[in-house]
């Protein structure tokens, strides 16, 4: 007997009864009625297994438009949402019981010299920086912590359980990292299709704010992106493409 689902042919259900030797040949063992009954239950039975694969279905779409909302399509980073999501998650865990306190350090980055490139070369050029930008830190943060596309150029690393020590080597790896892919400079090529000649001074690269807290909460985390905001702003203003560290408060005056 054959099932579909909305005229489309999806199986078949084959029904079978043993005959013992001793039965006749003229016994009849199923009129008409029985097999209405019969395909009735088929149906119903397709029917259930049709709603249980569409409710399987619609919780992976579910599942897949909650992570677009908190990932940057782009690059494939967690956004903002991600990032508040993922600090919030774990204080609400720290607070059942199900995960300790712990102290964080947080890498605030903003790309330099990312305007020119965007304007000289084109947006397709500016996106194929930002994806590269975003592998680096990627490969540079491990399995310490995570990456945010904060907006626009910038970007966050933010690493619970590591020091402010933790987090000034991981800014000495980005550059020696970017020093390697020669500021992605055959990233551009390749995507322009030919050379270019970029000065040293329009060479991608990026300043980094960094600033450590005692704790990994909402709040705390909001305190390390202010200073390390702070540190960032300060390097953007003088030599850009290094980084600066947030102690104390006398950091703030010194921005």
């Amino acid at each position: 007997m054959p099932l579909s689902v909305d005229d489309e042919l999806t199986g078949y259900m084959i029904a079978a009864i043993e005959l013992h030797d001793n039965m006749t040949n003229n016994i009849i063992f199923l009129d008409r009625n029985d097999i209405t009954i019969f395909k009735f239950a088929l149906r119903q039975l397709n029917d259930t297994l049709y709603r249980l694969k569409t409710r399987d279905e619609i919780k992976e779409m579910n599942k897949k438009l909650q992570q677009s909302a908190v990932t940057d399509l782009l690059t494939g980073l967690l956004n903002r949402q991600g990032f508040a999501k993922h600090v919030g998650d774990y204080e609400y865990a720290v607070k059942a019981g199900r995960k300790s306190s712990t102290c964080a350090v947080v890498l605030y980055m903003d790309l330099d010299n990312f305007k020119f490139c965007n304007d000289t070369f084109g947006h397709a050029v500016g996106d194929v920086i930002l994806k590269a930008f975003s592998r680096l830190f990627e490969r540079v943060c491990g399995d310490k912590g995570y990456v945010v596309r904060y907006g626009g150029d910038e970007f966050l690393m933010v690493m619970p359980g590591s020091s402010l020590e933790e987090g000034i080597e991981s800014a000495k790896q980005i550059y020696a990292e970017l020093e390697k892919e020669n500021n992605f400079i055959g990233q551009i090529e390749k995507a322009v299709h030919g050379s270019v000649d970029i000065s040293d001074e329009h060479k991608v690269s990026c300043s980094i704010g960094i600033a450590a807290v005692p704790q990994y909460d909402r709040d705390s985390v909001d305190i390390a992106l202010k200073h390390a905001d702070t540190r960032l702003y300060a390097v953007k203003k003088s030599e850009k493409s290094n980084y600066s560290v947030w102690y104390d408060e006398s950091d703030d005056e010194q921005a």
